[in-house]
Formats: structure tokens, C-alpha cells, sequence
């Protein structure tokens, strides 16, 4: 134990000590609140405290000092970017010491470095760079590099060691700094949670508007609080902080209202006096100079779209009023934006609920509106209006309209070639799409056997005329009646075998072309009297088959015109008149159709029977809207028809 003098003597040093160490760099240094200022004055306190310490600086981790800072901003952006925070002394300091390389190296190294330099060649003065890294939970953070006098030399190790116990007040400070944003965090959140409970208990959107301002209000020691919502693009004042009822035209209340509009219109939050980039604080400063507001912030509240979840739309904003100017720092703004989407989307949901039908069917009609009219989805409002315009556009202004079908010109007539008589095929002059003249031998039929016959009948036709002859010389009247008989007979056959011989060579009744028959692969078949060989078209006149299909066909009339286009000459249309529907439908390719034909107006040299194309026959002027619609219309009009009970 001590004695009373001792006693006296230990207290007095105590006081003495502190009060020393809470005055100058040390003070500031237990004040210190970001790693700037803590570095800084723990530099100053170092170099002042180090032997032979002629200048000195902190590089420091870029997202390190953003931690301690969250307005801190920098160019370097990535996460291994250092920058220098502190230096000493604060005039006069050295450039050259941060350009040397001790730092980079020490980082790299993750260990001390000690570099050595010659300042004078004559007089060998050396100066040396000691480089010493700061780890905060394992990690390099950042490095203090120092510059000491060469006379000092020998004073590097406890320099060093004077360092290394040092460097740990960096990381004293860090968890300092985190363990109270940490305390600061569970009280806004103790905060935010008691704003929420009073929230569930109120009823209605008056005493839940006025109760959660007040509590804000109460909570940050604010003179005002106040929020509002968007009714179309304008802004309502909703609640004010201490205040039952409010005027929106005092001055005061519009100031307010502008402050909030003014938020609102750039979606963003808007402090003022602090300097803010690229922001409009126009109506904040008129609050604060004419309303007698230290510092304003307005932070916007937002809504999740109902139809796209990941988007969110500007409803509303809350502004927040002090005394004091500067008030609202990195932390009071955080808090504030916090308070505001928690509470902001809540109080507008509660406002809608709270709404009776004559309400609800107003905003229903005011937001149908602007979502019509106003600049929400412009992007599908000026597709939908830009197909509502083609769609007047089409039922207005018309156009002939026209039955398209498919095609295939045929001669004006086809005379059918048959076999003369039963034989056999001999020889082939003419072949599908050759063109011959009038009397030209088409095909010719074996008559060897017809002119075995007919050698046969000459024979007997001599013989009988030599009998004649005697019978006459001998006056016999009886027999030559007989052999005048019987060699008219044999005349009679001669004439018809003639004339087979002669129908053994066909020839074409008129020039044209041969359509169909080809017969080079049927030398030597045998055919019967009747068989059609061959067809033959003349080419001075043609006729156009139109495959019309059935849900057209009764909007095609006699003497209607169209156009042809044929796949050989799609860059030629052909004139046509219809001449004759076919009341019969034909099958083809699973659809119903019937045969129109039509007369070509006037035949190209080029146009030959059998070619095919699309046609197009002229109904009447309909509009374009009938037209592009008529398939679905008649389709919907048959199922409705099918459908109904």
C-alpha cells in the first residue's frame, strides 16, 4: 500500500498525464470519427515522437476509406486502388516520397522495406525510405512509408519496432468504428421497427400519416416532416409533422410542396446546403432562406409496378427539416432513405385501402386516363396509336379487290387424233409440243397386210376381167351377167382396201401444236380403230381454266376482267374476260373448286397451251380493312354459325 504523500504524488502525475493526452494530436486523435482525420493526426503524433523523421505519409485501401466514409469519392474505383490520405509535415511535404516505390513494394512484399539513398556524391549524404505495411484482420489495408536522416541509422530498428506497435492503432480504430456502426444500425433498426408496430395500429390513413411524421420527426430531434403523393404528375401534400391540419395556400405549405415536387421530378434525393453535383436545389434553398430551415433533405418514394415486379415507379417523396445547418451526414441521410422505403410504400397502400367507391372509381378513371394520355409507356402507346391509325387509314380508302386462283392456259379448242383402224404403229413424225402445219403426216399405221390384200384383189380383179372378156366373145349373156357382177364385187374391195392404205398415214386437219400423245415409245404396238393418239391445238386462239375456290366462287360474274401472270413470264400480266363458270366442283388437293374460264384478250406469239401462273379477276372497290380481314370474318361467321346450341 502507499502512503498517503505517495498517494497525493500518484494522483497528481495521473491528472498530469491526462491531461496531456486529452490535449493537442492526442485529443484529436481520440476525436477522430473517419480514417482521414485518424491518420493524420496519427502521423503527426508519430513523426513527432520518431527520431529523425524528416517527412512521412499514409497510402490507404480506396474501399477502406469509403467504409469510414460513404460521401468519400475517388477516380480509382477498383478494389486493389490505394490513394494517400495523410502526410507530414502538412507544408513542405516531399512528392518524392510517394514516387519512389518503397510503398508499392511494401504491398507487394507485404513486409517492411528500407531503401537507401545517396543525396551527395562529394560529401556521401544518404537519407533512408522506410516502408511499413498496415494489416487489419490478416489483409494488407494500407502502408506508411517515412523518410529518416542518415546520422539516424542506427536508430532503424527501434524505429521500426516503434511502427509495428503503432500500425496497431489502425486496427484498434477500425473495429472501434465498426462496433459503433454496428451499435448505430441496431438502433435504427429498433427505430424502424417501433415506426412499423405503431404503423399496424392505427386505422385510418389520416392518424397513420400524421402518427409515422411525428414519430420521424420525434426520433431524428427534426422541426418538421412532411410527405406527399403524385396525383398524375402533380404532387399532394399529404401530413405535416405537429401539425392536424395545414393551408396549401401559405406560403410555407407551397414551399413545401415545391421542395417535394421538385424531389419527385428527379426521382432522386436532394439535400441542401451540402453541395450535391448535377442536382436541382432550387426549392429547397427558397425553404431554407425564406421558412428559416437550417438543412432540408427530400428523399422520393418509390412503388413496385404492378405488371413488372423488377421495376419501380416514383409515387410520392418526404422531406425532412432541422435547425442546424450541416445536419444531416452520411449516416442521418441513410437512416432517413431507410425510414422512407420502408414507410413510404406502406402509407400509400394504406391511403388506397382506405379509399371508398366513389374514390376508387375516380383514381380508377383518373390513372386509366394517364395511362392513355400520359408520357408512362410511350414506347407501346405510340405502336397502339400507330396501329389504330393503319387500321382508320385501311377501313377508309379502298382499293379494287380481286379472287386470286391458280392458272393453266389451253387452247381455244383441242381436236382429238384416233386411230383410223385396227394395225399396228410404224412411224412417228410429230411429238408433244411440235408445231405442224395443216396436212402433215402426224403418225403413220403398218399396211403391209393391207397391200397383200390388196395385190390379192388386183389378181382376182384380172382374172375375172379375162373370163368377162371370153364369156362376151362367146355370146354367153348369162355368164357375163355373173363376172359383171362379180368384178363389181372385187372393184368394191379394191376401193376399200385403197382407202385403208391411205388412212394407214395421219395427217394434222390444221396447223397447230401437238398437246398430247407421245408416242415414241410405242413402235410397233398394236392399237384399235377409236384410240386417242394424239391431241392437236391450234395457236391462233387460247382459253384460261381459273381453279376459283368455293368461298369465292359467287363473286365471280360474267364478262368480269383479270390479269393473268404466267411462271414463264412473271414480269408480263395477260388480259382475260371470263366466258363460262362450271356449275360442278371438283376436288384438288383436298379443297373444293370450280373451272372458270376466260378468253385471253389478246395472245403473245410466245404463249403456248399447258403453261400455268396465277390469275387475278376484278370484283369491286372494297377497303383495305375488308380485304385483309374477309378469310377471318368468314371463318368467324361459319364457327359461330357451327357453334351455337
Amino acid at each position: 500500500m502507499f502512503s498517503k504523500d505517495e498517494q497525493v504524488t500518484l494522483n497528481t502525475e495521473s491528472s498530469q498525464i491526462a491531461s496531456y493526452t486529452e490535449q493537442g494530436p492526442w485529443a484529436e486523435l481520440a476525436a477522430a470519427k473517419d480514417i482521414t482525420s485518424f491518420a493524420q493526426q496519427w502521423l503527426n503524433i508519430q513523426s513527432s515522437m520518431l527520431i529523425g523523421v524528416q517527412s512521412a505519409l499514409v497510402i490507404y485501401r480506396v474501399s477502406a476509406v469509403a467504409a469510414f466514409d460513404p460521401n468519400h469519392s475517388d477516380e480509382a474505383t477498383d478494389e486493389n486502388s490505394f490513394v494517400e490520405i495523410a502526410h507530414w509535415p502538412e507544408q513542405g511535404y516531399q512528392q518524392a516520397l510517394s514516387q519512389d516505390g518503397s510503398a508499392e513494394l511494401a504491398l507487394q512484399k507485404s513486409q517492411p522495406v528500407i531503401k537507401k539513398y545517396q543525396l551527395d556524391d562529394s560529401q556521401h549524404t544518404f537519407v533512408y525510405h522506410l516502408a511499413y505495411p498496415i494489416k487489419i484482420d490478416q489483409r494488407d489495408q494500407g502502408v506508411v512509408v517515412f523518410r529518416i536522416s542518415a546520422e539516424h541509422q542506427a536508430k532503424l530498428a527501434s524505429i521500426m519496432r516503434q511502427l509495428q506497435w503503432g500500425a496497431v492503432w489502425f486496427e484498434v480504430f477500425t473495429q472501434k468504428h465498426q462496433h459503433q456502426k454496428a451499435i448505430t444500425s441496431n438502433q435504427d433498426l429498433e427505430k424502424l421497427t417501433l415506426l412499423l408496430a405503431a404503423y399496424v395500429d392505427t386505422e385510418s390513413y389520416q392518424q397513420t400519416a400524421l402518427m409515422c411524421v411525428n414519430r420521424i420527426a420525434n426520433d431524428l430531434g427534426l422541426e418538421r416532416v412532411s410527405f406527399g403523393f403524385l396525383v398524375g404528375q402533380q404532387l399532394q401534400l399529404e401530413a405535416i409533422s405537429n401539425c392536424a391540419s395545414f393551408d396549401e395556400k401559405t406560403n410555407l405549405v407551397k414551399a413545401i410542396i415545391d421542395s417535394l415536387q421538385e424531389c419527385s421530378d428527379q426521382q432522386a434525393s436532394v439535400i441542401y446546403p451540402q453541395q450535391q453535383d448535377f442536382k436541382l436545389t432550387e426549392k429547397h434553398q427558397l425553404l431554407v432562406e425564406q421558412h428559416g430551415s437550417g438543412s432540408v433533405l427530400s428523399v422520393p418514394i418509390f412503388e413496385v409496378d404492378s405488371k413488372r415486379v423488377s421495376q419501380l415507379n416514383i409515387c410520392g417523396a418526404m422531406l425532412f427539416e432541422h435547425n442546424q445547418n450541416d445536419f444531416f451526414d452520411a449516416q442521418k441521410i441513410s437512416y432517413c432513405q431507410q425510414t422512407v422505403r420502408l414507410i413510404g410504400p406502406l402509407l400509400l397502400w394504406k391511403k388506397k385501402q382506405d379509399r371508398n367507391l366513389w374514390q376508387v372509381l375516380i383514381d380508377a378513371g383518373r390513372n386509366s386516363l394517364f395511362n392513355i394520355f400520359g408520357f408512362k409507356y410511350l414506347k407501346a402507346k405510340f405502336i397502339l396509336a400507330s396501329l389504330a391509325l393503319v387500321i382508320v387509314l385501311a377501313g377508309v380508302f379502298e382499293t379494287q379487290y380481286k379472287v386470286h386462283a391458280n392458272a393453266t392456259v389451253e387452247g381455244w379448242l383441242q381436236r382429238s387424233i384416233a386411230a383410223p383402224q385396227d394395225g399396228y404403229i410404224k412411224a412417228v413424225n410429230a411429238f408433244p409440243g411440235d408445231l405442224v402445219d395443216e396436212g402433215k403426216v402426224l403418225f403413220e399405221l403398218d399396211d403391209n397386210a393391207l397391200q397383200l390384200e390388196l395385190l390379192k384383189w388386183q389378181s382376182e380383179h384380172i382374172k375375172l376381167k379375162q373370163e368377162y372378156l371370153d364369156a362376151f366373145a362367146n355370146y354367153d349373156k348369162t355368164k357375163v351377167g355373173i363376172l359383171k357382177a362379180r368384178i363389181a364385187q372385187v372393184e368394191a374391195n379394191l376401193e376399200l382396201v385403197s382407202k385403208h392404205i391411205s388412212k394407214s398415214k395421219v395427217a394434222t386437219p390444221f396447223a397447230g401444236i401437238v398437246v398430247a400423245g407421245d408416242l415414241s415409245q410405242s413402235m410397233g404396238a398394236p392399237v384399235q380403230k377409236g384410240d386417242i393418239l394424239m391431241q392437236i391445238a391450234p395457236l391462233d386462239k387460247y382459253r384460261v381454266i381459273l381453279h376459283i375456290d368455293e368461298k369465292q366462287i359467287r363473286q365471280i360474274n360474267l364478262g368480269q376482267s383479270g390479269t393473268l401472270v404466267l411462271s414463264s413470264m412473271p414480269g408480263q400480266g395477260l388480259n382475260f374476260t371470263v366466258k363460262r363458270l362450271t356449275p360442278m366442283a371438283e376436288v384438288v388437293d383436298g379443297q373444293n373448286i370450280f373451272k372458270v374460264e376466260a378468253e385471253l384478250d389478246e395472245a403473245p406469239q410466245w404463249l403456248r397451251p399447258g403453261m400455268q401462273g396465277a390469275g387475278k379477276v376484278e370484283i369491286e372497290q372494297r377497303s383495305y380493312l375488308w380485304i385483309a380481314t374477309r378469310n377471318f370474318v368468314h371463318w368467324f361467321k361459319l364457327w359461330f354459325w357451327s357453334a351455337k346450341v
